[in-house]
């Protein structure tokens, strides 16, 4: 890949993201991301989940953006090939003679170019299929940390149901807070209940009823749950009727 190795960029959309990060963190992603795009590092988070989530973000973004440098690049060469720019470029030179041995050979040159390129559209495209299932396992991980901290469980993020349900949830567009958020509220009301506190499991909390549950988390904090008296049939769990007074 034809990298614009002197830079990289940095978006301000991407601000949120550090945001979550401690100042030590932020460093952390970023000399990373530098020693990996100017001397080929690899990347050591230090065991840091969070600072490597971030960072896998960026990350997608520099990539995306190396890809259109290289594309612009290969447009450019085309471009000058056929004897200038398209249409409409006023600094466009155009070739007046070519000869056939000449076009022969340009044209083959050309098809070992293309070539190359679809086979690395298909290796980078196996690239982001990768990124983006690590970017799901390490958000799992985090997921299930703060679930099995909260409860004192010991589920497992390598869990093949589990990490369905979560990728399903994020592909959905809900974020890892969201399933924080869903964690706390669940567990102040069902924490203290022998019945119910068996419920406060991944293919329940993470079903298709998330979005019901963090819902009700936002309307009704996690805080003040725990002062509120719920009362539960266990019956009709399934059935989703449960009311708290």
């Amino acid at each position: 890949m034809e990298t614009p190795n002197t830079y990289i960029r940095l978006y301000f959309s991407s601000l949120p993201q550090l945001e979550m990060l401690s100042n030590e963190q932020i460093g952390l992603v970023i000399r990373t991301i530098l020693r990996s795009k100017s001397r080929g590092a690899e990347l050591d988070f230090e065991g840091d989940k969070m600072a490597q989530l971030v960072a896998m973000g960026l990350l997608g973004r520099i990539d995306e953006d190396y890809i259109a440098y290289d594309k612009k690049c290969a447009s450019n060469r085309e471009n000058g090939a056929k004897g200038g720019a398209p249409l409409g470029n006023q600094n466009a030179k155009k070739k007046t003679t070519e000869t056939t041995e000449t076009t022969v050979r340009l044209n083959s040159t050309l098809n070992k170019k293309e070539n190359k390129k679809v086979n690395n559209k298909e290796s980078k495209k196996d690239i982001y299929i990768v990124e983006c299932d690590s970017t799901v396992q390490l958000e799992t991980e985090i997921i299930i940390d703060y679930l099995n901290d909260r409860t004192g469980a010991s589920y497992r993020a390598s869990t093949k149901a589990t990490q369905k349900l979560v990728k399903a949830r994020l592909a959905e567009g809900f974020t890892v807070d969201d399933f924080k958020t869903v964690i706390d509220s669940r567990n102040s009301q069902w924490g203290a209940d022998p019945k119910m506190r068996q419920y406060l499991r991944p293919d329940t909390l993470f079903s298709q009823k998330f979005e019901s549950y963090l819902n009700y988390a936002r309307q009704i904090p996690a805080q003040s749950e725990s002062k509120r008296r719920c009362s539960y049939n266990i019956d009709d769990f399934d059935k989703g009727a449960i009311g708290c007074t």
